[in-house]
């Protein structure tokens, strides 16, 4: 899909969640062609519960880029945490260094902006 440069890409950072560890979620594909254009940075966000009660912290995160500006984001916890939100999560993966992006993202019907990023 950003093989080559066929894909327009845009300022800012679009955040993508999949339940998937591999493979493009639906809805960037569905963004892709309702815009017709792609940020500049895209973090795919999977968030997964496991069937113990507690992660630890260092293993909590695990980032890693894919390319092409594109960042895989998976966030562990246990059944017994509460779930995190996805501002502290992107904030936590931004100071581990684990993404170096602006944080922009959109929900169904809100845009948020953060005001701490990284250059």
């Amino acid at each position: 899909m950003l093989n080559g440069n066929s894909v327009l890409r845009t300022d800012g950072t679009g955040v993508y969640f999949s339940e998937k560890q591999k493979g493009c979620p639906p809805v960037l594909k569905t963004y892709l062609n309702m815009a017709n254009s792609l940020p500049n940075s895209i973090i795919i966000l999977r968030s997964k519960t496991y069937t113990i009660p507690y992660v630890k912290e260092s293993k909590r995160l695990m980032g890693r880029s894919l390319g092409n500006g594109v960042y895989h984001l998976t966030v562990k916890s246990g059944f017994m945490e509460e779930k995190q939100k996805v501002y502290d999560m992107l904030m936590e993966a931004e100071r581990l260094d684990l993404l170096t992006v602006r944080i922009i993202y959109t929900t169904l019907h809100h845009t948020h902006h953060t005001t701490q990023y990284n250059t």
